[in-house]
């Protein structure tokens, strides 16, 4: 037998079970709109494997929107979920740009902020500024949604052992950090990387703030 392409994987093993499951479409979204938005996660996410297929799954199953939980995420949520929990191979934009001063310039803002970008950069493979929109206010509001649920989390773990969704979470956004912080300190040079880990706790090194991470569930 064949073996599936990875747009085939996604739908086998993602999409149909999920429509199975009961997973609608948003009553304001057309048919052939919908048909288009599955379409396309199909395409973004086919880098991924079988046993990834199958946890996103069990996050999208969790996460459905409207009043019964049976509608899909939006495309945005789904792709930060899946990147969050396995990156997708780095694209040029996404490493370029994070190399360059703009990532820096971000990093040195909010180490979050530049995790924001980076998944932006991932998911839509287009600068965060150009001639048809700004996307800024979208990234910011991203990394300071992060923000806030890495102090919830922090303040739960403050009072007891963390959940299996908390620590996942945690740890992935862990993962996001040091990910983003090798990009953008890339060639600078042995002095600035040490830098970027003691950056008053904003660089979230794994001695120090283990709450910074990438944004699943965001």
């Amino acid at each position: 037998m064949a073996s599936k392409t990875g747009i085939e994987r996604v739908q086998a093993e993602l999409i149909e079970p999920l429509v199975r499951m009961g997973m609608r479409k948003a009553g304001n979204v057309t048919a052939e709109d919908h048909a288009a938005f599955l379409g396309r996660l199909a395409e973004r996410l086919a880098y991924l494997v079988e046993d990834q297929l199958l946890t996103l799954r069990e996050v999208l199953g969790r996460h459905g929107q409207g009043k019964a939980r049976d509608v899909w995420p939006s495309e945005l949520s789904v792709l930060s979920w899946a990147h969050a929990l396995f990156p997708p191979p780095e694209s040029r934009l996404a490493s370029s740009w994070m190399a360059s001063v703009e990532g820096r310039r971000a990093w040195d803002e909010d180490p979050l902020l530049a995790v924001a970008l980076h998944r932006h950069l991932r998911a839509t493979g287009v600068p965060p500024q150009t001639r048809a929109a700004d996307h800024w206010p979208g990234i910011r509001s991203r990394a300071a949604e992060w923000a806030r649920r890495r102090t919830r989390i922090e303040e739960r773990r403050d009072r007891g052992p963390l959940g299996g969704e908390d620590a996942v979470w945690l740890a992935g956004l862990q993962r996001a950090l040091d990910e983003v912080r090798a990009l953008v300190f890339r060639g600078a040079g042995t002095g600035a990387a040490e830098d970027a880990g003691e950056d008053g706790g904003a660089g979230g090194g794994a001695g120090g703030m283990s709450g910074i991470a990438g944004g699943a569930g965001a």
